[in-house]
């Protein structure tokens, strides 16, 4: 090959490796610089109920979280799902969810999966810890129409009986 052929083919092969390059685009044209965006992350997840107690069939859980993204790109529609054991509960999907008679006995907890508006949309999904769901335990309300057979026991011997319809035994 002359010279003249091989300083042509190095200048094929230079431009041709150029062609189509847009540095803003590109994360290994500059790596000095790399133009990279990163993915939203979700931190600080957990849930909170509405009586501050255990959560029971009937109470409102709330889920909470920190929303980042190390480019500064807003928060966008971000993904929420509750979850009974490891199953998304279907049509839970708001940062609330009230816990059904399903839920009773029930691990419940919620992930979300962060969303940018701008940039990497989509981060990984974070899961909060899980929550033991009991059935409500309020007493049943008083009956007026019942019997009821009243009996206090002091070691084992019976010191009062009553139907509730005589006096007290204080009397």
């Amino acid at each position: 090959m002359n010279r003249a052929s091989a300083i042509s083919l190095v200048s094929a092969v230079i431009l041709t490796g150029c062609a189509g390059s847009d540095p803003a685009s590109d994360t290994n044209s500059n790596p000095g610089n790399p133009q990279t965006n990163s993915a939203p992350v979700a931190e600080n997840v957990f849930i909170s109920d509405d009586n501050g107690g255990r959560p029971i069939v009937g109470d409102t859980l709330t889920a909470h979280y920190d929303y980042a993204d190390s480019d500064g790109d807003a928060e966008g529609a971000s993904i929420f799902t509750w979850l009974r054991g490891d199953a998304p509960i279907p049509g839970a999907t708001a940062l609330s969810y009230t816990l059904t008679a399903a839920d009773d006995g029930e691990l419940i907890s919620f992930e979300v999966t962060p969303v940018a508006v701008a940039g990497e949309l989509t981060g990984a999904a974070v899961r909060s810890s899980a929550l033991t769901v009991s059935a409500a335990s309020f007493p049943q309300p008083f009956d007026s129409a019942a019997t009821y057979s009243n009996e206090i026991y002091v070691d084992g011997a019976a010191t009062f009986s009553g139907d509730g319809t005589q006096g007290s035994p204080f009397d």
